[in-house]
């Protein structure tokens, strides 16, 4: 026997199959990815969702013209000591990796002028922009600022750290290309803490950042063979629209292919 529709009220509503998983991941970006393979690796049943068609997020890497070319400009910290190198030893993969050892320019205008590091010497080509002066303040700061505990400094920037040293515009500047080093440029943004651990990291490494042989798709690939190899899904043009949560815990992720409880969301 079928119900009449009421004129003015709407039809009732079907209740929803909701979809269990064990571990839902929201984005296959390096973070997402890493998470999703090291679970699968250890037995938990992973499903990656994401709204692009490809993974990497803004690391992602196209082909053209038998070419690979880096959707984004991506350095990995620190080569062999870096969470990418130790990550994709765990996954039984060998990465090869491309020291970054090039001189990093300054533009103004036309010109381009030599930035200075922490291994040149101080010849006639710094002092075309930057001068002793400046560049001996900045170095004795960092030296000062690396000698520090970094948990002291994690809830203080940069800018707390130097204080009147910022007034001079040349050393400004030099401080905003070190905080670019953890992608951030306005010393009042930058956490001197970690910048400690940057630099002592760096330091350790022989180099602050490496690229990767093969370009990022060799990461990207090796995670996601190691997630669909042990079992884990990943649904990519899959948009995470709401969460429903209870009592703290998310109790169900409204996608745009139906509804899923998982039993844990990252």
């Amino acid at each position: 026997m079928r119900i009449p529709r009421i004129r003015g009220m709407s039809a009732p509503r079907r209740r929803k199959r909701v979809k269990k998983k064990q571990v839902v991941i929201i984005g296959a970006g390096f973070a997402g990815l890493t998470t999703a393979a090291l679970l699968c690796k250890k037995g938990f049943q992973v499903l990656l969702i994401e709204e692009s068609s490809a993974p990497g997020g803004r690391a992602r890497v196209m082909e053209k013209d038998g070419f690979l070319l880096e959707y984004g400009i991506h350095s990995y910290r620190y080569a062999e000591k870096s969470s990418a190198h130790k990550v994709m030893n765990e996954l039984g993969a060998e990465p090869e990796w491309l020291r970054e050892d090039y001189k990093s320019w300054l533009i103004r205008g036309k010109d381009l002028y030599p930035i200075p590091g922490g291994k040149e010497k101080l010849g006639e080509e710094f002092k075309k922009f930057f001068h002793r002066p400046e560049i001996t303040r900045v170095r004795e700061a960092m030296e000062k600022l690396v000698a520090e505990p970094p948990e002291k400094w994690y809830r203080k920037s940069l800018k707390d750290f130097l204080g009147d040293l910022l007034k001079d515009e040349k050393v400004m500047l030099m401080i905003r290309l070190i905080g670019l080093q953890i992608m951030e440029p306005d010393p009042e943004r930058v956490s001197a803490g970690e910048l400690i651990v940057h630099m002592r990291r760096a330091f350790e490494a022989g180099v602050p950042a490496a690229q990767l042989k093969g370009s990022s798709k060799v990461f990207i690939d090796r995670m996601v063979s190691a997630i669909t190899g042990s079992g884990g899904e990943i649904k990519f043009g899959c948009r995470a629209f709401a969460l429903e949560i209870e009592k703290g815990r998310v109790k169900s992720v409204d996608l745009s292919e139906g509804e899923i409880a998982p039993e844990v969301l990252v």
